[in-house]
């Protein structure tokens, strides 16, 4: 098992759009993309806000 990564600035489309070919020819096709991009805000279980 490997893992495979590849940096990008996804506000910038010609780097996506790199990253995207990239990712493509380091596996030789994509069945899925996940974006797991996101902000964490951490705080104790019971103080944890739903919204």
């Amino acid at each position: 098992m490997s893992c495979k990564g590849v940096k990008v600035d996804i506000s910038k489309p010609d780097q996506r759009k790199k990253a995207f070919e990239k990712s493509v020819s380091i596996l030789g096709g994509l069945d899925i993309i996940l974006n797991a991009a996101g902000i964490q805000r951490r705080y104790e279980s019971p103080d944890f806000q739903l919204e």
